[in-house]
Formats: structure tokens, C-alpha cells, sequence
């Protein structure tokens, strides 16, 4: 630690801050921080450990590069002893893509037995985010599994589940969930843990905003985290795609723009490709690219879905290859997505209204209007 603290203080004495300064500093630029000279510079000095809050004010203070902050963060959070600190440490991975330092933390700390509850659900939580466990499987794994009633263990066990639901996808069981995230949120004492929650709750429910068609309340909550004042990249990422998902019909190139913005952050801060939201991403831009027929040539055929890539080769590549991916799919048995792709793609109607009738049950609304259009245009009648 006395390493990491050592890079504050070099970088206090290049900006011209002695430590009455750079308290001064913080007290007026962070109302809220707990902060004297006397603890400031026994936490540099390492006679304990600094507080996460002090050293996430001096950082933001002393650095401005997007890429030095995540460096020495990741130098903190892996020095850390204390059981606050490392509380704050696995969220802040969570939400900042940070997920090789979670497993680190989680397998240093695995004998503190005061973070056990927390270590339960931040496993599952890292499987999902290297696509090791979703859907059906991450959803029974939850259910088969107990635990702690601590509130910042709740918020995150219910997201997972939203986030189960929607790999599988079921919008429509998914609405239960909020009102227990409000309510855990509820419990919680105002600091960083919280916010962090309040974000990733926040970018869940602008998706179920999107699927039940709330386009008003979708976009105001895609905005409200891009514009917020707490920095999370891959959050704002995820709301820019949110955004982008919700003008495809309206304007694809809109679409286009803000999806394409999204996989841009998240390059920012070095997300692995061949992780979860990166290849969600990518996937949700083809879909938009292959349903308008908009610049096809700049579909990343490397990280996307199957049902994109089937879709892809059968329009525009080998088409062959398209309907041997298909009918692998259809094998392991359709999802609502995948069923309307390969309707569209051989033009069957009835697979198309059966593809309609699926996405409705499973309350993605939205996009059964992908179903509508070609029904319409084709003059079918819709009920």
C-alpha cells in the first residue's frame, strides 16, 4: 500500500499541494468527506489504511486521465485489508468492468469470513459477466442458493435475477424485482456503495422500460445516467446502447450513432472482447445494421451472437453457412430473437407470428414490432 500512497503524494508534489492544501482542497470540493489534515497524512503515511471515500476524492482531485485513475484504483483495491474498503472494491469492479480484480479480491480474501455473504453473489455475478452462466441455468443456480438479507446483498442478487430473466428473455417476471431493489435501497446509508447500486438498478430498469414500450421513460433513464455526475463508463455504455436500442424504427442511424458510442467506451476502458456486454453490444449494432441493411460492411463478424452472424452469411455471405447456424439453434430450441431472424430470413410468415405471439409472452413488446412491419407489409391482419 505504501507504494500506492506514494504515487499520491509524488503526485501531490507535482501539482504544488502540501497536505493542508490538498485538504483544503477536498473539503471544498467534497462537502461530505470526512476529512482532516492529520487523517490525510496518516493515511499516506500508511498508519492505517486510507479510506476509500478520501482516496476516491484525491484521485478524481489529482488525476484527470480516465486510464490513471482506473491504474492506481486497481493498485489500491488489491493492497486493501479492511472489510469496508474491500466492500467498496467488488462493486466497484462490478460496475467498472473490472472483473480480473474481483476474482483476485475474492480469492485473497476468502478467509475474512465477514465477507462471505458478499463473495456468494459476486461469484455468480462474475461467471455472468465472462458468460460462463446465464438464463435458465444462472436463474436456477439463484434460486438454488441462500442469501444474507444485508441490503447491498439484495440489490445485487435481484439485479441478477433481472439479468437472468432477460438472457432468457421473460420482461415480464422481471417487474417483481424493483420494488425490492427500491426498497434495499431504501435501507442504505448515502455514499459510494449506493450509488453504485442506484446505476446498475437504474440501467435494469431503463431495458424493462424499453421492452414494455415506455419509450418517455427509458430515454429519461438512459439520460439520467449518462448525464450523472458519478463517472461509470461501462454503465453509461450500457445506457448508451439502451438508448440507441430504442430509435432502430424511429431512426436507425440514431441507432446506429448511439450503439456504436456504447462499444466505444467500453474500448475506453478496455473491456475484454470476448466478455458479456462487449459481444451484447456488437450483437445489438448487427441486429440494427442487418435489419435496416445499413453499413453491413462494418458488422464485426467476430464478436457477435450466432443468431447475427446465421443472419449475416445468410443475406450477404455464405448462405449455406447461414441455415447450418440456424438449424443449430433450432436444435438447442429458438429464442423469440432467433426464431423471427430465420423466419425473415426464408420468409415465413406463420414463423414470423409465432415469433410475435413469443415475444409478446415474454413481454418484450418492443421488438415484437420487428414481427409488425414485415406483417403489415406483407398485408396480414394483425388482431
Amino acid at each position: 500500500m505504501q507504494r500506492v500512497m506514494n504515487q499520491l503524494l509524488s503526485k501531490m508534489e507535482s501539482l504544488g499541494y502540501s497536505r493542508r492544501s490538498l485538504t483544503d482542497k477536498l473539503k471544498l470540493n467534497f462537502e461530505n468527506l470526512k476529512i482532516s489534515r492529520e487523517k490525510l497524512r496518516r493515511g499516506l503515511a500508511c498508519e492505517y489504511e486510507m479510506d476509500v471515500n478520501v482516496f476516491f476524492s484525491a484521485i478524481n482531485l489529482l488525476f484527470e486521465k480516465q486510464n490513471e485513475k482506473r491504474k492506481i484504483t486497481r493498485e489500491y483495491f488489491s493492497e486493501c485489508e479492511s472489510i469496508s474498503n474491500i466492500e467498496v472494491g467488488l462493486i466497484y469492479c462490478q460496475v467498472q468492468g473490472e472483473y480480473d480484480l474481483m476474482n483476485y479480491l475474492i480469492t485473497k480474501h476468502e478467509k475474512k469470513t465477514n465477507l462471505g455473504i458478499f463473495f456468494s453473489i459476486y461469484k455468480l455475478f462474475n461467471k455472468r459477466n465472462k458468460n460462463e452462466l446465464k438464463g435458465q441455468e444462472l436463474y436456477d443456480e439463484l434460486n438454488s442458493k441462500r442469501f444474507s438479507s444485508n441490503p447491498h446483498c439484495q440489490v445485487m442478487v435481484n439485479i441478477l435475477y433481472m439479468l437472468a430473466l432477460a438472457d432468457k428473455p421473460n420482461n415480464n417476471a422481471i417487474i417483481q424485482y424493483v420494488d425490492g431493489i427500491e426498497h434495499n435501497l431504501e435501507k442504505m446509508q448515502e455514499g459510494t456503495i449506493r450509488d453504485y447500486l442506484r446505476m446498475l438498478a437504474d440501467e435494469r430498469k431503463a431495458y424493462m422500460y424499453l421492452w414494455r414500450v415506455q419509450l418517455d421513460e427509458c430515454r429519461d433513464t438512459c439520460y439520467k445516467i449518462i448525464n450523472s455526475c458519478i463517472d461509470i463508463p461501462i454503465i453509461q455504455a450500457t445506457a448508451f446502447c439502451c438508448l440507441g436500442e430504442s430509435y432502430q424504427f424511429e431512426s436507425p442511424n440514431k441507432s446506429d450513432e448511439y450503439i456504436s458510442k456504447a462499444i466505444g467506451k467500453l474500448e475506453e476502458v478496455n473491456v475484454p472482447l470476448k466478455s458479456q456486454k462487449y459481444v451484447a453490444f456488437q450483437s445489438t449494432l448487427a441486429h440494427v445494421r442487418l435489419n435496416n441493411e445499413i453499413n453491413i460492411k462494418e458488422i464485426d463478424l467476430s464478436a457477435i451472437h450466432t443468431n447475427e452472424k446465421a443472419s449475416y452469411e445468410y443475406k450477404f455471405g455464405n448462405r449455406q453457412l447461414g441455415l447450418s447456424l440456424f438449424k443449430e439453434m433450432e436444435l438447442e430450441g429458438f429464442s423469440p430473437f432467433q426464431r423471427f431472424s430465420y423466419s425473415k430470413c426464408i420468409g415465413d410468415l406463420e414463423g414470423i407470428k409465432q415469433a410475435l405471439l413469443e415475444f409478446e409472452l415474454a413481454g418484450l413488446s418492443f421488438y415484437g414490432q420487428l414481427c409488425k412491419n414485415i406483417l403489415m407489409s406483407k398485408g396480414e391482419v394483425l388482431q
